[in-house]
């Protein structure tokens, strides 16, 4: 009887740690088509809205919610493109891309909240 206790207090004890370890690694890159319009919203509502850094973080946590994706979700791809600067010359490129699409697609008065503008 009291070998059963044991057995199941320890079945129960590797169960916990396999979902704690779990749910410690969910901190995955974001696909890089998601993560340019995350970072587009981001940009354009610094730009748009010049809030102090406190509302910033709000409007950024409003962002992530948007697409269902975590602060460390967000961090760990930012570190992902550090690791390589030629990474980050090309997001930017893509980043630029979709501003331009963006903005051929919206009104005149909605291009003026674009803050990033193409260089020729």
């Amino acid at each position: 009887m009291i070998q059963k206790d044991i057995l199941k207090s320890l079945y129960f004890l590797q169960i916990t740690i396999l979902l704690f370890l779990s749910g410690c690694s969910k901190n995955s890159k974001i696909d890089e088509d998601k993560f340019i319009k995350i970072y587009t919203d981001i940009v354009v509502a610094q730009d748009t809205i010049k809030a102090p850094s406190y509302k910033f973080d709000s409007l950024k946590t409003v962002v992530f919610n948007r697409y269902g994706i975590t602060s460390k979700d967000y961090n760990s791809t930012i570190d992902y493109y550090n690791q390589d600067p030629q990474r980050w010359e090309k997001f930017f490129d893509k980043v630029t891309a979709y501003v331009e699409k963006l903005k051929k697609q919206s009104t005149p008065a909605e291009k003026k909240n674009f803050p990033i503008e193409k260089k020729d």
